[in-house]
C-alpha cells in the first residue's frame, strides 16, 4: 500500500546546467587539428562558436572563450584556403 504524497515527502533535486557539449566539441576540434583533419576541426569549432555566442548573449558580452574559439576558427579557415 502506497503512502499518499505530501509536500514533505517530495525530494527536490537541483539540476545544474553544465554545458559539457561545447567543451567536448572544442576538445574534438583540437584533436582533429592535430591529426590534420582541418575540415572536421572547422565544422566542430564553427558549432562551438555558434553555441558560445548564443550562450554569451551576443556580441555585447564576448567572453575570453569566444575570442579564443573565433581565433581557432579563423586559423582553420586560413589552413583550408589554398
Amino acid at each position: 500500500m502506497d503512502r499518499p504524497l505530501s509536500i514533505f515527502s517530495l525530494r527536490v533535486v537541483h539540476i545544474q546546467a553544465v554545458d559539457h557539449h561545447l567543451s567536448r566539441l572544442r576538445a574534438r576540434a583540437r584533436i582533429h587539428r592535430s591529426l590534420g583533419k582541418v575540415g572536421e576541426a572547422l565544422a566542430d569549432i564553427g558549432e562551438v562558436c555558434s553555441g558560445q555566442l548564443g550562450k554569451d548573449g551576443g556580441m555585447s558580452l564576448k567572453t575570453d572563450h569566444l575570442v579564443a574559439d573565433e581565433a581557432f576558427r579563423d586559423e582553420m579557415m586560413a589552413r583550408l584556403e589554398p
